[in-house]
């Protein structure tokens, strides 16, 4: 047991980058079933999860772990060997074993900080269905990026079709910023201060630059 006193104890950090490792040590702090202050150990299952949700709608660059997580750790950190939390356990799959999933810190990080500067997540309307998607090696070294974006639908009459996307695209960066996910391509869209985003887009294993004007968003996310 370890027993911790004094005032104005320092908050863990959040990491915020692209470099957490499968196999690493994962820590997972909550009081699951009601059990307070409870502690599992495990690892880095997988990066770049998605989980399908009971009513449509994905969870989508989700972390694995197989540190026991169970209701009551949702919302709880899971942090890494050096105490840094590295996701915010979110949710398990029923009737298995060492099946749990995380929100990724860098994405917990910025969706605070939108949350509490504005109280609310406006997301702007591109109008695209997507998925994260890894690249192969050499796609990789000739792109960039590890990982890019896949249009897998345009949908018509939407600020994706007017700026040109097209089913197949893959999307490497916006305003100049990597896309390994979603959730990347969200942030940008989100906190940028400008009306129009830049894409970059490898179509046909060309490069393109398409700028698109995103819509305003229909409601809060």
């Amino acid at each position: 047991m370890i027993h911790v006193e004094g005032q104005e104890l320092s908050t863990l950090a959040l990491e915020q980058e692209h470099d957490l490792e499968v196999g690493q040590l994962a820590v997972a702090i909550g009081n699951p079933l009601g059990f307070e202050r409870s502690v599992s150990v495990g690892v880095v299952s997988a990066l770049y999860r998605n989980l399908p949700l009971p009513h449509g709608g994905m969870l989508e660059g989700l972390i694995q772990t197989d540190a026991a997580i169970n209701p009551g750790n949702s919302g709880g950190p899971l942090v890494d060997a050096a105490g840094a939390v590295i996701g915010i356990t979110t949710a398990m799959v029923p009737h298995a074993q060492g099946l749990g999933f995380a929100v990724p810190a860098h994405t917990a990080h910025w969706v605070a900080g939108v949350l509490m500067q504005h109280g609310e997540v406006r997301r702007p309307f591109l109008g695209i269905s997507a998925r994260g998607e890894e690249l192969t090696e050499l796609a990789a070294l000739e792109w960039g990026v590890p990982r890019a974006v896949r249009i897998l639908q345009v949908m018509p009459n939407t600020p994706a079709a007017h700026a040109g996307l097209r089913n197949g695209d893959l999307l490497l960066r916006a305003n100049g910023h990597s896309i390994a996910t979603l959730d990347d391509l969200q942030k940008v869209l989100v906190l940028s201060n400008v009306p129009d985003v830049n894409l970059e887009v490898m179509r046909d294993r060309k490069k393109h630059q398409i700028l698109i004007h995103p819509a305003a968003p229909a409601g809060v996310v």
